[in-house]
């Protein structure tokens, strides 16, 4: 109970510190991402048959929200670290992929508090986990959350609960077969327990990644959906909302896409008046990077590109004992 108030309390500060803080703009760098939404389908209907998994309906209603569930369709590269930065270049693509958000929003667009939480679903356990970093208080606020599937993995459980509702989701490699490495998998060496569980892993045929999708592409996904957020055509997911501030969350294996995400990806999405897409970052337990594509190599823990710059927006890093490798 101590550790989720905890928890809950940095949050806040969060959102109070990276208001005022995000509000400066900087020049986009020369690599920066051309601003490319999404296609937004949906909402996905909710029958007696089919309906979301992670959602909450009942729980959603009684506070006089809306859940709702949509399919974002875009095109995404695979990228790679080059040189001995945070400097990354396109090694795959750009190709379509197709994933699922699930977004929890108040019912009357007027009660909206300004904030949105992104949150990258955990994929751990192969499947998506996760859920808002304080419901009450998000509802209390007005705020809105937002789940992202981030993992092939997870796209492949969700077909498995709802063959027919997920039969859309498409996170296929854009790189050609002869270019795809036989092992993939996005999980460092560190993060297994060492080469060796690595090894034991994919002789068990435990793969949480396969050479025909491409996990790295998520990294193109989080940034269209920030872009997104931030422009007008965010009416298609929160009908009637003003712009918002927009916060990405994540627990473990999230936090760790986070502080890649933030090492490689921040400054090169931006809005077209140069300011970030994502005005904060929560990242709980994983202090380390994980692997920028399934066949790439791990970013050493003793590596100088494991510590991060300081983005121009907060970033809230928590970290217990267990996870400081």
């Amino acid at each position: 109970m101590q550790i989720r108030m905890t928890i809950t309390a940095i949050a806040a500060s969060l959102i109070v510190l990276a208001q005022p803080l995000a509000a400066a703009s900087k020049p986009a760098p020369a690599d920066a991402t051309p601003q490319v939404l999404p296609q937004v389908s949906g909402p996905i209907p909710v029958t007696k048959d089919s309906r979301p998994f992670l959602g909450a309906q009942a729980a959603i209603e009684s506070a006089g929200y809306v859940e709702d569930e949509y399919f974002l369709t875009g095109q995404a590269n695979t990228y790679d670290w080059t040189g001995s930065g945070h400097s990354v270049k396109v090694i795959a693509g750009p190709g379509k992929y197709v994933t699922r958000i699930l977004v929890m929003r108040p019912r009357d667009a007027a009660r909206f508090g300004g904030n949105v939480e992104v949150t990258v679903l955990n994929a751990s356990l192969n499947l998506d986990f996760g859920g808002p970093t304080d419901f009450a208080q998000m509802v209390k606020q007005g705020d809105v959350w937002i789940g992202i599937t981030t993992k092939a993995v997870t796209a492949n459980a969700l077909k498995k609960f709802d063959s027919v509702r997920y039969a859309p989701l498409d996170w296929s490699n854009p790189a050609p077969p002869r270019a795809r490495c036989a092992q993939p998998t996005m999980i460092p060496t560190y993060m297994a327990g060492g080469k060796e569980a690595l090894e034991a892993m994919a002789k068990s045929g435990a793969a949480s990644s396969w050479p025909q999708y491409e996990d790295g592409l998520v990294w193109d996904m989080l940034g269209q959906l920030g872009q997104l957020l931030k422009s007008e055509q965010r009416s298609a997911i929160l009908p009637g909302f003003s712009k918002p501030w927009v916060y990405m969350t994540g627990v473990s294996q999230s936090s760790i896409y986070i502080r890649t995400w933030i090492a490689g990806f921040h400054d090169r999405f931006r809005t077209a008046d140069g300011k970030p897409v994502y005005d904060g970052y929560l990242g709980v337990v994983g202090p380390a990077m994980i692997r920028i594509n399934q066949c790439a190599a791990d970013v050493p823990l003793e590596d100088p590109a494991q510590k991060l710059a300081t983005p121009d927006v907060p970033f809230i890093s928590i970290s217990s004992e267990g996870e400081m490798w």
